[in-house]
């Protein structure tokens, strides 16, 4: 079964047995699906029709849309892989705070170890987000190596909770409305 993923104008096309995503532009709607495959909305808790509150991340912050679609998908077929997403948004969140505020992170790539410290000296972060920042690496970087114990639901749950917080700022400082209270 593939499901079909509407997030803005990039349509996600996930095949449930071997978790590959398919990225395919153009409108949302269903015409990336095949008949007789599932088409939701969904958000990371796997919440399909109505609006959830990761629905409404996706639509303060369109660019993400397509990442917390896949996120969605990821949270309820691999652990490692969704904590890998929220790695790779967090970055990407930062890595936007960098370029507007003028932040660098040195020589090498932009990591999330790289960024998050230069962005809290700087008070582009305020401490209580960056806390939620350091929680999504704490749980999230073991996803991405072999774990002789398996990472669990547990953990993407905190991770999961700690993004929300980031991105729920992060939609708020970037329409000018300030920082939210945290």
């Amino acid at each position: 079964m593939k499901v079909s993923i509407n997030a803005g104008k990039i349509g996600q096309v996930v095949n449930a047995e071997t978790a590959q995503v398919t990225n395919q532009q153009g409108p949302p709607g269903p015409s990336g699906a095949a008949e007789g495959d599932e088409v939701l909305r969904a958000g990371p808790a796997g919440e399909a029709g109505g609006q959830t509150p990761w629905d409404e991340l996706a639509a303060r912050l369109p660019d993400f849309a397509a990442d917390l679609a896949a996120l969605g998908q990821l949270v309820r077929i691999d652990h490692g892989s969704a904590l890998n997403k929220m790695r790779t948004i967090t970055e990407r969140v930062l890595h936007s705070l960098c370029q507007r505020g003028g932040v660098g992170w040195g020589q090498g790539e932009p990591t999330l170890e790289r960024m998050i410290g230069p962005l809290l000296s700087a008070g582009v972060v305020p401490r209580s987000v960056g806390i939620h920042v350091r929680t999504v690496q704490t749980n999230a970087s073991p996803g991405s190596h072999y774990q002789e114990s398996a990472l669990t639901g547990s953990h993407v749950e905190i991770a999961r909770a700690a993004l929300a917080e980031v991105l729920a700022w992060f939609a708020a400082s970037a329409t000018g409305g300030g920082t939210p209270a945290p």
